[in-house]
């Protein structure tokens, strides 16, 4: 399974990777920790499932931001649209916009919390359906 993580966050990162590593017996994920490296992967490769933040640094070095807007216009644009997506987020996803314009775009947001497992449970949802799609392929 070709996986893009969007998310600069170490710790997060490697939460993500333990997950892939118990559940599927890998951790190789393409993980991108900015804006541009993100529009740039979604772009020129096809990913089986992209794991997006919602607040990501503009390029390596500058503060996390949310590029909503952007990150959504280039997923669109891209041959990835169809492709298996979420949003792990730490945000608060009541206080923000940023959720509805990602569920807009069909994808589903989910609050990231590392004391709880329902990340997770989505995550393999999310996964297991881009296996599958992979499989039909």
């Amino acid at each position: 399974m070709n996986i893009l993580l969007i998310e600069d966050r170490d710790e997060k990162i490697t939460a993500i990777k333990e997950f892939f590593e118990s559940e599927y017996g890998f951790n190789d994920l393409v993980v991108s920790s900015c804006l541009t490296d993100a529009l740039g992967r979604i772009s020129a490769n096809e990913y089986d499932l992209i794991i997006f933040d919602i607040y990501i640094p503009l390029n390596s070095g500058n503060e996390a931001e949310d590029y909503s807007d952007s990150i959504i216009t280039g997923f669109k644009r891209s041959k990835n649209y169809d492709s298996e997506s979420i949003v792990l987020t730490i945000a608060d996803i009541e206080e923000m916009d940023s959720p509805r314009k990602f569920n807009a775009a069909g994808v589903t947001v989910v609050q990231y919390r590392t004391n709880e497992d329902d990340w997770k449970n989505c995550l393999l949802y999310t996964s297991d359906a881009a296996d599958d799609m992979q499989c039909v392929d």
